[in-house]
């Protein structure tokens, strides 16, 4: 499936899952803190990304229930090696912000879809640039979907899908799919009073 119609697919699940968040919301306004760690796998990108081979990468992720859904704060660090001669690889960090709205199918099981934005970092691999040249830092836009599988109280299980832009020019297209652990805690009060 190319990468157009797979954002479109997660930008229609996005706007199926928000008239749900009224009727699902069942958390109090950032009365938990949910911290995820887990990795990342780039499954599509666009053309101007196939002289790279990108590794498995790491994500972790902050998730604070709020009036209506949830707010994530994220980052996402990967690798991509080069597979043509004269062209440095690069790590890329995605640190981000982001909505999602969810619904509980089943009682240990919660489907969420939203959006991030975020600031992509690319630092590259050659010793030889100049330092300036060894970092580009663009603004990317995501559309997200996840299943949250409850193993017990306060852990989960996360698999999520996503389509992000990095507004380059050309523009970057990803498609990746990640798998998370995800540990649920009862938010300080400070931590409440100070949000609230």
């Amino acid at each position: 499936m190319c990468p157009t119609r797979l954002l479109r697919l997660l930008l229609l699940l996005v706007v199926m899952a928000i008239p749900a968040v009224a009727h699902s919301q069942s958390s109090t306004p950032f009365g938990t803190v949910a911290l995820s760690l887990g990795s990342a796998l780039e499954i599509d990108r666009s053309s101007n990304l196939v002289s790279w081979d990108g590794a498995p990468g790491i994500e972790a992720r902050v998730l604070l229930p709020f009036y209506l859904g949830s707010v994530e704060l994220g980052a996402t660090q990967s690798s991509y090696r080069s597979i043509v001669a004269g062209v440095p690889g690069f790590r890329a960090r995605y640190v981000f912000i982001g909505w999602n709205a969810g619904a509980r199918p089943a009682r240990r099981l919660v489907a969420r879809a939203g959006t991030r934005i975020g600031v992509y970092d690319l630092q590259f691999d050659d010793e030889s640039l100049p330092d300036y040249s060894r970092s580009e830092n663009e603004v990317a836009a995501e559309l997200m979907t996840e299943i949250d599988l409850g193993l017990g109280r306060r852990w989960s299980a996360v698999a999520g899908a996503g389509g992000r832009i990095v507004f380059t020019e050309p523009r970057m297209r990803q498609l990746s799919l990640s798998l998370a652990l995800r540990r649920t805690f009862a938010a300080p009060e400070w931590l409440r009073d100070f949000l609230d």
